[in-house]
């Protein structure tokens, strides 16, 4: 990760999914590193735009029931 000098994160994961996702050790990774991430299970769907020379992340949530 240090090699490619990784700046921003997807993880993309369900609520409550029965893998354990993301597993601890990917957020202490990601923490240790200082990279950005962004989460499904938290932001919603994630999309990159690229557009000419400008790129961004955006995100979309949704309302959900925490107890599904």
């Amino acid at each position: 990760m240090n090699h490619w000098q990784v700046k921003y994160g997807i993880i993309s994961a369900g609520r409550h999914n029965r893998y354990g996702h993301p597993k601890k050790e990917t957020l202490e990774t990601i923490s240790r590193l200082k990279i950005r991430a962004f989460n499904t299970q938290t932001n919603g769907m994630i999309r990159f735009v690229y557009n000419n020379d400008k790129s961004y992340f955006q995100t979309f949530t949704k309302d959900f029931n925490d107890s599904d």
